[in-house]
């Protein structure tokens, strides 16, 4: 579905396309339990978010190829800084989402405070992004976003399990304090990230007559 028909079909397509890479915790959380539980769609919903804003930096350094090969992913269509406000949007309601773990998943401070620390370096090195793609920099810091995205989500995981071996049972008040945050963090950029949407959806048809189209691809000799 994504690699034969939606990555080259729209710019939103990792975000469609990244359901299914989110698929197999719930594969996972079925597998052993006989169901799919509440804490499985939160653990979906963080990888489901975390895929964006990895793979947008990724295709942040190579948005030359994606666009001779005219694969419309959004650094080509959109350009690079609206991909980064994008990345910014998507990290904070991926830190939202896993707040929402800690009292959802029955977590305790091991992994709430892994999930902050970790959370709150991938919003400062996506706006550092934002901030060198803004000043017209060459976007060296994607690779490194892109590189820490993948710590971020491995490190995630391993504090989650690393919890239920040795963190125990949170203190209800800190449960409900990160259900808050977590939902208001959610809510908020989900409806900023429609804006943006919105916004690129009513300037598209004008912004599609006054640039070129997607570079051919050479000629088969």
């Amino acid at each position: 579905m994504y690699t034969i028909w939606l990555k080259r079909a729209t710019p939103t397509n990792i975000v469609i396309g990244g359901a299914a890479g989110a698929a197999p915790v719930l594969v996972g959380w079925a597998a052993v339990t006989g169901r799919v539980g509440l804490p499985a769609l939160v653990m979906f919903a963080v990888i489901f978010y975390w895929t964006p804003p990895h793979f947008w930096a990724l295709s942040l350094r190579y948005a030359d190829d994606y666009a001779a090969a005219r694969v419309p992913m959004l650094p080509v269509v959109r350009g690079a800084q609206a991909t980064a406000r994008h990345i910014v949007l998507y990290t904070f309601v991926l830190v939202g989402v896993s707040l929402l773990l800690y009292p959802l998943g029955s977590l305790g401070p091991v992994y709430l405070v892994s999930a902050v620390t970790l959370g709150a370096l991938f919003v400062r090195r996506a706006l550092t992004l934002q901030r060198a793609l803004t000043l017209g920099a060459d976007p060296v810091e994607s690779m490194r976003l892109f590189r820490f995205s993948i710590a971020y989500l491995s490190l995630l995981f391993v504090a989650m399990a690393a919890d239920r071996l040795i963190g125990g049972p949170g203190i209800e008040l800190a449960q409900r304090l990160a259900f808050a945050t977590g939902a208001v963090m959610f809510c908020a950029f989900e409806a900023a990230i429609l804006v943006e949407v919105l916004r690129w959806r009513a300037k598209a048809p004008a912004a599609e007559a006054a640039q070129p189209a997607l570079a051919e691809p050479p000629a088969q000799i």
